[in-house]
């Protein structure tokens, strides 16, 4: 009889034993997407940084320091460039450029749309899974300021949101916040 309790017992352990096992392994491959969608949402924060500086990094070209920025809005920003972004050089002609949230939602989110001219820049529609989109402009002396012609730097602030690897989790919020300088306006001393 003892054995029999014996061999029962040790039946319940390793049952107990497995479920924790099969438990543990289930934990660990949630945290492991959890984890892989959260890289790739960085490595997507990173590159979409380096496209916004890129483009607001050249504003300016051409223009006084107080031409620059046409539209300084907490929710858009427009300013005015002699420097092509289609064909990446200089032009002989002036080009607005106008930075804003789409207003659709598609199955990436909102995307952040970058307009030369009112065409879409190539290669800045990949700006998705943008939830909400913030400007704040500073003067050369570090004053914030709403008027156009003051503005020689900005805030944008960013909120990514991606749906998370389980269907019934909550979706991926992350924030991105960074400041661009109006290169040409800033160093033109006005």
């Amino acid at each position: 009889m003892s054995a029999l309790i014996d061999v029962l017992g040790a039946l319940v352990i390793g049952a107990m034993l497995m479920l924790m096992m099969i438990t543990f392994q289930y934990q660990l491959r949630d945290t492991a997407d959890t984890v892989i969608y959260m890289s790739g949402m960085i490595d997507h924060m990173e590159i979409a940084s380096a496209r916004l500086n890129d483009i607001i990094a050249l504003a300016g070209i051409g223009f006084l320091p107080a031409t620059t920025v046409t539209v300084a809005d907490t929710n858009r920003l427009e300013f005015n460039t002699m420097w092509n972004y289609q064909t990446k050089m200089i032009d002989s002609s002036p080009h607005v450029i106008k930075i804003r949230l789409a207003n659709t939602q598609t199955s990436l989110g909102r995307a952040l749309s970058v307009y030369q001219d009112n065409d879409l820049i190539e290669g800045m529609a990949a700006i998705f899974w943008v939830d909400a989109l913030k400007f704040v402009y500073f003067t050369k002396q570090d004053n914030l300021t709403t008027t156009a012609s003051l503005v020689r730097s900005a805030e944008l602030w960013l909120t990514f949101r991606h749906n998370a690897p389980k269907a019934d989790s909550d979706p991926l919020h992350t924030k991105l916040q960074m400041r661009c300088y109006f290169m040409n306006a800033y160093l033109a001393g006005g």
